[in-house]
């Protein structure tokens, strides 16, 4: 019925438990971030036109 988790058990599943978490709270700030790079005017003006 019920499985308690032994400590073993527990290390297995808390490293990549929180290498994900502390890979998706890092990348939060790089995707909502612009990176002002000189070619994105242009391309930004060619699909505001291509979208009307």
């Amino acid at each position: 019925m019920y499985k308690s988790f032994s400590n073993m058990d527990r290390a297995r599943y808390a490293l990549p438990l929180a290498l994900g978490l502390a890979l998706a709270l890092s990348t939060s700030g790089a995707l909502a971030a612009g990176s002002g790079m000189p070619w994105e005017a242009p391309l930004q003006q060619i699909l505001d036109s291509v979208q009307g």
